[in-house]
């Protein structure tokens, strides 16, 4: 993936290509870089770059 496609706006499905598989293994490796767990709810829910950001804050 080009790095720089990934901003806070960028849509993950539309923009990253992401399925459901993908969103799995970005918040796995969210909270493994973070040390924290993530509402897998809420996360499931994130449309961009930025709503992960907001979880993680």
């Amino acid at each position: 993936m080009d790095e720089s496609l990934v901003v806070e706006q960028a849509m993950l499905v539309d923009d990253l290509d992401a399925d459901s598989l993908n969103k799995f293994s970005i918040l796995a490796t969210i909270e493994e870089e973070f040390g924290t767990a993530l509402d897998y709810e809420k996360s499931m829910e994130a449309e961009t770059v930025g709503d992960l950001l907001k979880l993680i804050e």
